[in-house]
């Protein structure tokens, strides 16, 4: 993260398919969160890796995502980890990249977005 070495951690998510959230608007849909993981925290590392297998589901359809976040957490003793994607107070962590894959075959390469 910026060059330097960071205490990571990834948390999954696995997105069922759009749904209308009946918010008043008929154009406004969202994807339900129907499973999440975390990783084992990697300490003081510039090239996390983890040997980990993850056991989300079950997927009903092709039309579900699997949404991935690093985070980085700059207190590694006292992590309290329960957020999610977007909510970078939690645990003093602060996001460090993330992306998307779709089940279809369609729905192509992920794209990954890394903010150091």
């Amino acid at each position: 993260w910026r060059g330097g070495p960071v205490n990571a951690k990834a948390h999954l998510e696995l997105l069922g398919p759009v749904e209308e959230a009946g918010r008043g608007s008929p154009h406004h849909a969202e994807r339900c969160v129907h499973d999440r993981a975390d990783s084992a925290l990697r300490l003081w590392t510039t090239q996390p890796r983890w040997d980990e297998n993850f056991d989300l589901g079950p997927v009903s359809s092709m039309n579900f995502l699997l949404r991935v976040a690093c985070y980085h957490h700059r207190d590694a003793v006292s992590i309290d980890f329960t957020g999610g994607p977007g909510d970078e107070a939690a645990g003093g962590s602060a996001s460090i990249g993330g992306g998307a894959v779709g089940a279809s075959p369609e729905a192509g390469q992920a794209a990954f977005l890394g903010e150091g």
